[in-house]
């Protein structure tokens, strides 16, 4: 076969080669799983003659190797025929089992539910028709091929719901779905298509957390990750345009929206019911577009003879489209700055310069023909394989075989064995697909470590956000001069405040990232769903309306006890003069929360509650000295007018304020790479795990008396292509779905950034203990087993439509099932809370340090940095401990959300400063003559002790019991801190619980909390 058309003919005829519903038929059609829908199709498209037979073999080829790569061998007999125990009807034991937990779900019987084989396959193949896109000289087979790969997914009946998205290929191995072995066998056929054999390439772009650090904004934030990942998607393009997105294993593309936005333009057809298809018309940034949701790396399958010319043009094409994007920012800043054309074209110079081999990008590729094969695609050696991975392990591994080619699973699979007179075939190229991604692995890694750097030579003014670069200007003598004098700049400054500060001065790179918002807004890639016509209004919620966010929601809450009341008078006059005079600003960006809230509230109480942040903003330079005879003018007297309207008793005296403080949120996910490279057995499953549970336990009867076979059930299964399917889906579901409901719907927050394990994102302080709860367990798609009453009451998940449970996260509105990573993944967290006015980039890189010091910690912990005004920073690192603390059944998460209700509501905040006070004259640690026991007993009743002195109700009796739980957790929740940290001499059981209690008290201040 030759020519690209042929490649996509191919691809498609593997894609149909197994019908969707060969679980739900298997064993109860007589035609066979492959007589209905499979026949079906390849009909209407290569008509009665049936498929080539080159495209046959092909396909047979790849099928295989798919089935080696994803599926654990089994015996057969010499006529290639399983055995009759190696048998399961879905329909009648209906298991699936999670990829990356081995956690079983049974789903029981479905013989009930009407799923009639018949009716099956006419749904199927009606629904997969439909699919099949024509020209005028016949099947259109790349147009077709991404709509079966964008669409077929789509359930094409109510009643099969999501039991479609999650149909196994194999019901004997059901840990990956019928769609994850379409999509590989196709990979492999568009790759070895041309009589080519298959290659695995990876490419990471860079530098990653620099180039999104530098902004002095939250629209900078936004800005740089959102370009990060559209330069991402700029190098998958190539291999997607040419091979299929089906060719990318990670990240998974299926349902990412830049990504719809191409296919809609590839495919030329509606988008079928994604469940963004609707919000991809918005005008808003609530438009999923503007969601930063692809990871700077990606491993993708294409053949062999293709990977380096292929690796090249990705590093020409996303530098070429970086470099054109920048000279469009240039050049638009000039038109508004009336710069001439010489003066736009030395600036072009300049930024050609600036960009020179900008973005990093690092690839490596490694063909499947380090693997010797005999002409069925049978493994026939590994000694090239073996050494091209050597130098790669440690030199003293006493001349082991490295990596997988010395599991014992390798082994058993690789010699003549025999089960009960059934032996186990010769293995095919597929199976070694865990050693092929290990060099890859291994060889990326070595390469970014040894790579060349090339002298950037700046002889101008730096610019003001990186530093690095020179500041563009308009000629040589400007570049000589101080570029804060330049006329351009100055007239910007003044003309665009919205794009420029004032003596803020962009080098190319900078410039881009500032004016990207403008040039995605006005993109093809948003108009083709919006209209030529249509104005998307973006909106990034700044720090200060953030950090007023409580504020707001209180009003909002209050909506019909304050319509006619004379203070909301008063500042709708005060608002009313504002707009007189001309002032702008005053209208500003609202998380989508209190937007929401906002729609049942009257027309008065919205446009104060959309006025009053950036009315604020607009007197941030008067002082209480101010004219406090001339209503609504100075900010105390707006303050005093808003909280009377918030008081439940409107004579309530204090002092007027407003909250100053919001939360920036950093989540990794931990060991990724790991999880990836299969690096920790811990992280994957055993064999045996994978199974079904009626073959496993016919397995492991059979086998009961064969060391062999014995240990290779309980090896642990290595990378495969599903698992490493299942990993990108499960990141991909969290960044798209899960944590932008977690955030911005369930809480009051603004997501910057989500792609794959990574969040950024800002919270009101009110929220932010909850919202990095709720993404802890939404990442792994489970609850705490601890204390779920307290947790779960304020998670508050479930009233808002996401339900989590066994690895498994359903959004009940789109009726979206996704799969997570599972109880065993973890994540970390660094949080920052600081003022609103505070410098970004200082508090950015807090948030890093705090994040840091979480995996610092051991992992699946949390770090939260208090940056107060007045100076001094209080850190404050734990473990989540959603399993309970020691024998109670707390989550650190738990304890501190009841120590800030009990701080808020029950005791006085004076309690902080009289325990930390006190708990510094104690023992850093349990040590003699206390026990450990003595030292928690004595935390536990001076801390009861201290309680009770300090409530609300000035109880006679100190010692009552009212808070004797609260105060056992809080003893037991240090005394754990300081085992998890064994004999680490600068770890103070007392300073981390003075610290807790610090963070506790700063989150219960009076303007934090609900009154």
């Amino acid at each position: 076969m030759s020519g690209e058309q042929d490649r996509w003919q191919v691809k498609l005829a593997a894609w149909v080669h197994d019908p969707a519903e060969k679980a739900l038929v298997l064993f109860r059609d007589p035609s066979g799983h492959e007589g209905g829908t499979t026949r079906a199709l390849l009909r209407k498209l290569f008509g009665d003659g049936g498929i080539p037979s080159e495209v046959a073999n092909v396909i047979r080829w790849a099928d295989r190797w798919a089935a080696a790569a994803d599926r654990p061998q089994f015996p057969v007999d010499v006529e290639n025929r399983y055995a009759a125990w190696a048998r399961v009807d879905f329909v009648k034991n209906a298991v699936l089992v999670h990829p990356l937990t081995g956690k079983e779900i049974a789903l029981g019987t479905l013989v009930d539910t009407g799923l009639d084989p018949a009716a099956l396959k006419a749904v199927s193949t009606d629904h997969l028709e439909r699919l099949i896109l024509r020209d005028d000289g016949g099947v259109d087979w790349k147009r077709t091929f991404l709509n079966f790969w964008q669409n077929a997914q789509v359930s094409p009946a109510p009643r099969l719901g999501a039991l479609w998205q999650v149909l196994p290929a194999d019901t004997r191995v059901p840990d990956h779905s019928i769609w994850e072995h379409l999509r590989l066998t196709s990979a492999f056929a568009g790759a070895m298509a041309n009589g080519d054999m298959p290659a695995i390439l990876a490419v990471s772009l860079g530098p990653v957390q620099s180039f999104i650090a530098q902004g002095r904004s939250t629209s900078d934030l936004w800005a740089g990750s959102h370009l990060l990942s559209h330069m991402a998607w700029e190098a998958m393009r190539v291999v997607a345009e040419r091979f299929g997105p089906d060719a990318i294993l990670f990240p998974d593309l299926h349902g990412v929206p830049i990504v719809t936005a191409w296919l809609r333009s590839q495919v030329g057809v509606d988008d079928g019911e994604d469940p963004l298809a609707g919000e991809l018309k918005s005008q808003t940034d609530a438009n999923p577009l503007f969601a930063a949701a692809l990871p700077n790396r990606f491993v993708a399958i294409v053949p062999a003879g293709a990977a380096e010319a292929v690796a090249r043009d990705i590093v020409s094409d996303v530098r070429s489209w970086v470099l054109q994007r920048a000279k469009a920012a240039w050049n638009r800043l000039g038109t508004e700055g009336e710069v001439s054309a010489a003066g736009l074209n030395y600036g072009m110079s300049q930024i050609g310069r600036q960009l020179d081999g900008f973005p990093d990008v690092h690839w490596c590729a490694v063909p499947w023909k380090l693997v010797e094969t005999d002409a069925a695609g049978r493994v026939t050696g590994t000694n090239r394989l073996g050494e091209a991975l050597s130098p790669f392990y440690p030199a003293d591994h006493d001349g082991a075989t490295p990596g997988f080619l010395g599991s014992a699973a390798w082994k058993v699979i690789n010699q003549e064995s025999q089960i009960e007179g059934m032996a186990f075939f010769q293995p095919n190229g597929g199976v070694l697909y865990p050693a092929i991604y290990d060099l890859l692995d291994r060889a990326l890694g070595a390469f970014k470590t040894s790579r060349e750097f090339s002298e950037l030579a700046q002889e101008g003014y730096r610019c003001s956000l990186c530093g690095i670069r020179e500041v563009l200007c308009t000629d040589e003598e400007e570049r000589n001069s101080r570029a804060a004098q330049a006329p351009m700049w100055s007239r910007l400054e003044r003309k665009l405040p919205a794009w420029l500060r004032e003596n803020e001065r962009l080098c190319g790179v900078c410039l881009l990232k500032r004016l990207w918002p403008v040039l995605f807004t006005e993109s093809s890639e948003v108009k083709q769903f919006v209209g030529e016509e249509g104005q998307v209004r973006r909106f990034v919620v700044s720090t200060h309306t953030m950090a007023l966010a409580t504020t707001l929601q209180r009003l909002v809450a209050r909506h019909a006890q304050i319509v006619g009341r004379p203070e909301l008078r008063d500042l709708l006059d005060g608002i009313q003069e504002h707009e007189r005079q001309g002032r702008s600003g005053f209208r500003v960006a609202l998380p989508r929360k209190v937007v929401r809230e906002l729609r049942d509230a009257g027309e008065e109480v919205r446009r104060l509650v959309r006025a009053l942040p950036g009315w604020l903003d607009d007197l941030s330079d008067q002082t209480d000295e101010d004219d406090e005879n001339n209503p609504g003018v100075t900010r105390r007297q707006i303050l005093r007018k808003a909280q009377s309207l918030i008081r439940e008793n409107p004579d309530e005296e204090g002092s007027p304020s407003e909250e100053a403080y919001y939360a920036l949120v950093l989540m990794d996910g931990d060991h990724m790479g790991a999880w990836l490279s299969g690096a920790e057995p811990a992280q994957r499953t055993p064999y045996r795990s994978i199974f079904h549970p009626a073959i496993r336990a016919e397995i492991e009867n059979r086998v009961q008396h064969s060391p062999v076979f014995s240990s290779y059930l309980s090896e642990h299964a290595p990378p495969s292509p599903s698992y490493h399917a299942a990993i990108s889906r499960a990141l991909n579901g969290f960044s798209l779905h899960v944590a932008r409901r977690v955030v911005e719907d369930v809480h009051c927050g603004k997501l910057i950034y989500s792609g794959g394990d990574d969040v950024l994102a800002m919270s009101s302080v009110k929220d932010v203990l909850s919202m990095i709860m709720a993404l802890r367990c939404a990442y792994s798609g489970t609850v705490p087993a601890s204390d779920q009453e307290t947790v779960w009451r304020l998670l508050n998940l479930e009233d808002h439509g996401l339900l989590l449970k066994n690895g498994y996260a359903l959004i009940e509105r789109s009726r979206l099932l996704l799969r997570t990573m599972g109880e065993r993944a973890t994540a970390s967290a660094g949080v920052v809370i600081a003022h609103h006015k505070a410098p970004l980039g200082s508090v950015l890189r807090e948030a890093r340090a705090a994040e840091r010091a979480a995996k610092a910690a051991g992992r699946d912990a949390f770090s939260i940095s208090l940056m107060k005004r007045s100076g001094g920073i209080t850190r404050f690192t734990s473990h989540w401990y959603l399993h309970g603390i020691g024998e109670t059944q707390a989550s650190a998460a738990g304890i501190l959300f009841r120590l800030r209700d009990v701080l808020e509501t029950a005791v006085s905040r004076r309690f902080a400063y009289h325990t930390t006070d006190w708990l510094q004259q104690l023992p850093a640690n349990p040590a003699e003559p206390l026990s450990e026991e003595q030292f928690r007993e004595m935390l536990a009743t001076n801390l009861q002790y201290q309680l009770g002195r300090q409530s609300v109700e000035k109880r006679e009796n100190p010692n009552c019991g009212n808070f004797r739980s609260l105060a056992e957790d809080l003893a037991a929740f240090s005394i754990q801190a300081w085992k998890d940290h064994g004999a680490e001499a600068e770890f103070s059981a007392v300073k981390f619980l003075a610290d807790a209690i610090t963070v506790a008290e700063f989150l219960a201040r009076p303007p934090r909390g609900d009154r």
